[in-house]
Order: structure tokens, then C-alpha cells, then sequence
């Protein structure tokens, strides 16, 4: 299943947090970020 049309409204630090291998991670964002 093709999904990648998911990131198109995505902004590139929304992209690369979506993108990121699968690991720990810690995704900071304020308020109005679109969490």
C-alpha cells in the first residue's frame, strides 16, 4: 500500500521527524505545530 501521498502536506522538519528510522526518538514541538 502506496501511503507516501501522506507526506506531501507535511512541512520538512514534519517530513524528516515521519521519516526518521525506526528508533528512539524525542520530537519536540510548541504549541500551533500541528502535532
Amino acid at each position: 500500500m502506496d501511503v507516501s501521498y501522506l507526506l506531501d502536506s507535511l512541512n520538512d522538519k514534519q517530513r524528516e521527524a515521519v521519516a526518521a528510522p525506526r528508533s528512539n526518538m524525542l520530537v519536540l514541538a510548541g504549541a500551533g505545530s500541528g502535532k
